[in-house]
């Protein structure tokens, strides 16, 4: 059954992380984050922390307690590594919008984020954590991306000039060898527009065929209609 959980705050994203092996929630309240813990049936939460960004679009989190927030339009996104609790903001990528961020899951002790803008010419790029001073533009096919998942391929939904379709790189984390970069667009109906606002696209985890996730969801608003639909790429 479902059942209230009431952080105290309002919710422009969220997340959920296993963190030293505690449910953690993890909950973007603009630029304040929030997160709560589940123990002993019920959900303890912490104190709220400024992102020390002006506004807030998405959060991704990853164990121990690597935290990335991306903003709504003006291009920036600041990271914590302990938990949220003090943040370090990043230069502004070129052509700023709606920033979705991700961070790579096969980080240890170099840690590795793939931010996205959904602006008319929002590329994606790559930050590895004390190396870059600027961010490393990555060369994906598409243009203005609307999610952004990472498991062992990274995967990028875009939509632009009426065309739809997801970038995917095996290669994303080997810097600085090239990055290769397929799109995936086999059986995506015509007309099918990527408009999801945060959480645009996720992978199905657990279902791993050798190196690459055997699935992977995305969220797409097709404009015929009033319904939001989810396309679901199985690879071949």
């Amino acid at each position: 059954t479902w059942n209230k959980v009431l952080p105290g705050v309002n919710i422009t994203d969220f997340t959920l992380a296993q963190l030293n092996g505690v449910l953690n929630i993890f909950i973007l309240d603009n630029n304040i984050i929030r997160s709560g813990q589940y123990t002993g049936g019920r959900w303890k939460w912490g104190a709220k922390s400024s992102t020390t960004l002006n506004s807030g679009h998405t959060i991704a989190v990853l164990d121990p307690g690597i935290v990335v927030v991306g903003d709504a339009g003006g291009g920036y996104v600041a990271y914590s590594m302990d938990s949220g609790v003090q943040f370090m903001q990043m230069p502004p990528v070129r052509n700023p919008g709606n920033m979705h961020v991700a961070i790579d899951p096969r980080s240890g002790n170099i840690f590795v984020f793939y931010v996205a803008s959904d602006a008319a010419a929002g590329r994606v790029y790559r930050w590895v954590v004390n190396s870059s001073t600027s961010w490393t533009l990555l060369g994906a096919p598409g243009q203005s991306y609307y999610g952004l998942a990472a498991l062992e391929t990274l995967y990028c939904a875009w939509t632009s000039g009426g065309t739809s379709a997801v970038d995917r790189t095996l290669n994303s984390g080997d810097y600085p060898t090239e990055i290769l970069w397929d799109t995936m667009n086999a059986g995506l109906a015509a007309g099918v527009v990527f408009t999801c606002g945060t959480g645009g696209a996720s992978v199905v985890p657990g279902l791993d065929r050798g190196a690459r996730p055997f699935a992977d969801l995305l969220a797409a608003a097709d404009p015929r209609s009033s319904t939001t639909l989810f396309w679901s790429y199985h690879p071949a």
